[in-house]
């Protein structure tokens, strides 16, 4: 296996989002909704981007609801990466891997993850998601297609058993990162992926071996 480039996933992925996730949306819902959502409930919602969630619950209110969700999700965003993310990043960088972001996150609500991380030189592609639903083999496509690569050279990093789904849609290497504490280890062991892994550490030593020559 020589890897030409890598797509990330970033919520679970490349930093520890989702508990600001879950606090964003609860406390924008509580506030233009008056309901409380548990967080089964908030994640049955995920698919579409933020904006299309709140757009399909408040119609009517939805920018100034979005707009308190943007508030909340930066103040709870972590302030650095995953320990070992900007180590594998660079050694990725270094060795001439082509890197891109592909996620279900809207456009603004990624900029304030990137802004917050320092993330956002590392890509050079970012793909985000759609108003209407999960198009995550679509995000990978659009890649691929960018890249000019053919897919067995590319890989997809997420953290759900729904990437390796839509990897395997793709036809890319479904790589999972199972080192948040919100990671579904069973769940995404049943996807059958091609690599999990339960640390950034891991994943380094995997990559290692498994880079193209620049």
């Amino acid at each position: 296996m020589q890897l030409k480039g890598i797509i990330f996933d970033f919520d679970g992925t490349l930093a520890d989002t989702m508990p600001a996730i879950r606090i964003a949306f609860r406390h924008c819902l509580r506030t233009h909704l008056s309901k409380e959502y548990s967080d089964q409930e908030i994640e049955a919602l995920f698919g579409p981007t933020e904006e299309g969630v709140i757009k399909k619950l408040i119609p009517d209110r939805w920018e100034s609801c979005f707009a308190d969700y943007l508030q909340e999700y930066r103040l709870h965003h972590p302030a650095r990466p995953f320990t070992g993310i900007e180590q594998v990043l660079n050694l990725l960088r270094d060795k001439g891997i082509r890197l891109a972001i592909g996620t279900g996150k809207g456009h603004s609500s990624l900029m304030a993850s990137l802004e917050i991380t320092g993330l956002k030189p590392y890509f050079e592609l970012l793909e985000v998601g759609s108003e209407a639903g999960a198009i995550k083999p679509e995000i990978i496509g659009r890649v691929l297609r960018h890249w000019g690569l053919a897919a067995h050279e590319i890989a997809y990093v997420g953290d759900v058993a729904s990437d390796v789904v839509a990897s395997r849609e793709a036809g890319v290497i479904a790589l999972s990162a199972a080192w948040s504490a919100t990671a579904d280890l069973a769940g995404i062991q049943a996807a059958k992926p091609d690599g999990v892994f339960t640390s950034v550490a891991e994943f380094i030593d995997w990559v290692k071996p498994n880079l193209a020559m620049s």
